[in-house]
C-alpha cells in the first residue's frame, strides 16, 4: 500500500516548494508556536535560510530561551 500511495504521489513528492509559499508556512507555524509558548523562538533552516528560491522541504527549528522549561 504505502509503495502505491508513493508511485500515486510521485511528482508531488518530487516538486520544489516556492520561496513565497515557505514564508506563508514560516508564518503560520510561527503563529501557532506563540500560541502554546510566547518565548518560542522559530527559525526556518535548510535551502530557505541559504536563499534559494524554491525548496525541497520546509525545515524549521524551534527553540526556547529558558532551557528547562
Amino acid at each position: 500500500f504505502q509503495q502505491q500511495v508513493g508511485l500515486r504521489h510521485y511528482d508531488d513528492f518530487n516538486a520544489r516548494i516556492p520561496r513565497a509559499e515557505v514564508a506563508d508556512i514560516e508564518q503560520l507555524v510561527r503563529e501557532h508556536a506563540r500560541r502554546i509558548a510566547p518565548a518560542l523562538v522559530l527559525t526556518t533552516c535548510g535551502s530557505y535560510r541559504r536563499g534559494k528560491e524554491t525548496c525541497g522541504d520546509v525545515d524549521m527549528l524551534l527553540t526556547h530561551p529558558d532551557v528547562h522549561s
